[in-house]
């Protein structure tokens, strides 16, 4: 026994110190290696070590999902299968060319100065008068007005149920008040054609309207505007 060597009371030999300081060393040696292994070139082994692989694939996928998110999406709508006019919706006249008048047996054209509507006389006596409406509906409105108006004038006369136009009322002879679509005429007739008249311009209406002005005047501080079928427009000013 080395005699430089002194034992601790209760302490490890000196020979078995040196054994497990050994083999401390030997386990140290081998841990390192394992390590280094892992953290070889990808390119020289093929891979990664599993634990890097698994945590850099997460990695990505993570900034993956945020790049998607980031991206616009385009969204494809699907064409809209509704009309855009319900079926239902009655298409409206223009009117009557105003320069037909007298080829319909009309003279004496009255524009009036404040709404959609003129009058006009009959060649061989009588009245017409036609009033033009955006909309059917207002028109069956305004119908409904004119012919309790005009029963009043009538009433010896019965009214006739075989009439021109969507709706009549009248005798068919010496009056006859009717709405076609957006239209309402009324007739006034001492010869008895009444009838025939609303049939005449009736077949004269037209769904469109002329570009050109038919007349234009001044109507106090505006300028009234009308077209070859008896629109009514302001011009402003600018």
């Amino acid at each position: 026994m080395n005699p430089n060597l002194h034992r601790r009371p209760g302490g490890l030999s000196a020979p078995l110190q040196d054994l497990l300081l050994m083999c401390a060393l030997i386990c140290a040696m081998l841990i390192a290696g394992f390590s280094l292994a892992g953290c070889e070139d990808p390119e020289a082994n093929g891979g990664l070590a599993p634990d890097a692989e698994t945590a850099l694939a997460a990695l990505a996928a993570q900034q993956g999902a945020a790049v998607e998110a980031a991206q616009p999406v385009a969204t494809v709508s699907a064409p809209s299968t509704s009309p855009t006019t319900s079926p239902n919706e009655s298409p409206v006249w223009a009117g009557v060319p105003l320069n037909d008048l007298e080829r319909l047996g009309l003279r004496g054209l009255a524009l009036n100065d404040y709404d959609n509507e003129w009058r006009a006389g009959l060649t061989e006596g009588g009245l017409v008068r036609l009033y033009t409406y955006d909309t059917v509906t207002a028109a069956k409105e305004a119908f409904r007005f004119h012919a309790v108006a005009a029963s009043s004038i009538w009433t010896d006369r019965p009214a006739v149920s075989t009439l021109p136009g969507e709706e009549a009322t009248g005798d068919g002879e010496g009056l006859l008040v009717l709405r076609d679509r957006n239209i309402v005429l009324y007739i006034q007739s001492p010869n008895g054609d009444a009838q025939a008249i609303g049939e005449r311009l009736l077949a004269a209406l037209v769904e469109t309207h002329p570009d050109a002005v038919y007349e234009e005047r001044q109507v106090g501080d505006q300028t009234v505007r009308w077209d070859g079928v008896g629109r009514r427009t302001v011009v402003e000013r600018r």
